[in-house]
């Protein structure tokens, strides 16, 4: 119940309110004055206009109405105070370890948070997140100069700590500000790919590096498990025979990848060797004999754990590879004739313009598929799991793996031999 009182002008002439709220009726539980430790059931306040006066009594029964001790300091919902860069750093590190991310994962997400996300979003409340003001970022500040692959990636960023905000108990977001944002089209140019013919042309311009070219060529492996490849681990703990043994296995024909040091991983400006892109990826591939014989002739190169180095002794970076070795060999060079105290170089026409290294795995892949291999048996061999019931049920057996090897063994001979 309210009341006011008209009190005495002031020297300036200016007559106050004095207001009153009762606690007679209402569903707040007992308010104890912390002056003198007794019940309190009325609330006063002065204030110079009945306007400013009536509109704190209603704020008041309001209080009381709910239940609501009025004296209680008001807490403002956390998604009014907390910014999207403080919750990143609170929930990534927790995420992170939880999910197991790769290194190198982790390392590229920081790098597009910090460069794309955190400029436009790292200091906004979640509150002030904006549907509209999202899909114009996607459409205006990313569209206009990244990929539409990189756009993906960089929204699903920001999509992803939405996501975590609204799961978290209690939610932090009531609502995902992130729903039914349009990307731009994904449509992506054709991977570059070439046949055991073109492998050749290609192998024989990278010269100290031909073998690693026809043995990635041959395995259809990553980068990183190819380079990480080493001849002191050893396999052990699976179920089948076959796959448990040293990495390189010169007597079963095979290359195992380990399941915990089978990558050199590049991260943070260094090399580490690390777990393979995922679990499936730890696999166990026959390989036909030419690229064992390469493989053999490497580890009398060097006597270090990796099978592959660099003329210096270095391990290998895909970036310094790819620069200085893969793209003049695929997409050519000019040339110029010997001047003092530099000898000539020929000039190379495109063989493969635009193909990247990732292209080999391709390449392969191709080679698989037109050689008549059945489908469970080339994404096996490339490290790639099956949903649902094909992958529950789909199974290569040695047979299907001794015609792979016949097959990549017969294509690289013809390659050679022409």
């Amino acid at each position: 119940m309210a009341s006011y009182e008209t009190l005495p002008a002031r020297a300036d002439g200016k007559v106050r309110i004095r207001a009153y709220v009762q606690n007679l009726h209402h569903q707040a539980p007992t308010a104890i004055d912390p002056k003198t430790g007794e019940k309190k059931t009325v609330w006063r306040e002065i204030f110079d206009t009945k306007a400013a006066a009536r509109k704190w009594t209603e704020k008041i029964e309001r209080k009381l109405d709910a239940g609501i001790d009025p004296d209680a300091v008001e807490v403002r919902p956390e998604a009014e105070t907390l910014t999207v860069g403080d919750w990143r750093a609170r929930w990534w590190p927790t995420y992170c370890r939880a999910t197991r991310k790769a290194p190198r994962s982790v390392e590229e997400t920081d790098r597009r948070w910090r460069l794309h996300v955190e400029p436009r979003w790292g200091d906004t409340t979640f509150a002030a997140l904006d549907r509209l003001e999202i899909q114009d970022w996607v459409d205006e500040e990313l569209s206009g100069w990244a990929a539409p692959g990189t756009v993906g990636l960089i929204y699903k960023d920001l999509h992803l700590l939405c996501t975590a905000a609204v799961d978290h108990r209690p939610p932090i977001l009531l609502y995902h500000p992130c729903y039914k944002i349009r990307m731009p089209d994904p449509t992506r140019p054709e991977a570059i790919y070439t046949d055991a013919a073109g492998i050749a042309r290609i192998a024989e311009r990278c010269g100290f590096y031909a073998d690693l070219v026809w043995s990635k060529w041959g395995t259809g492996w990553r980068w990183a498990e190819l380079v990480g490849l080493r001849r002191d681990l050893k396999v052990t703990g699976n179920p089948r025979a076959i796959d448990n043994g040293p990495c390189v296995d010169v007597d079963a024909g095979v290359l195992r990848i380990h399941p915990a040091q089978g990558c050199l991983i590049e991260s943070k400006g260094g090399l580490t060797a690390g777990p393979p892109k995922t679990k499936g990826s730890a696999r166990t591939t026959p390989v036909p004999q030419f690229v064992m014989d390469m493989i053999e002739a490497r580890l009398k190169m060097s006597e270090g754990p990796y099978v592959w180095y660099g003329p210096r002794g270095g391990l290998l970076r895909r970036s310094t590879f790819g620069r200085r070795v893969w793209r003049p060999a695929c997409d050519g060079r000019p040339g110029y004739p010997k001047r003092h105290g530099t000898p000539s170089r020929s000039e190379w026409a495109p063989l493969a313009a635009g193909m990247k290294v990732h292209g080999i795995r391709h390449s392969h892949k191709a080679a698989l598929e037109a050689g008549g291999i059945p489908d469970p048996a080339i994404e096996a061999r490339l490290g790639h799991g099956r949903n649902g019931i094909s992958g529950l049920y789909s199974h290569v057996l040695s047979e299907v793996e001794t015609l792979i090897v016949k097959d990549l063994q017969a294509r690289y001979e013809a390659a050679i031999a022409s």
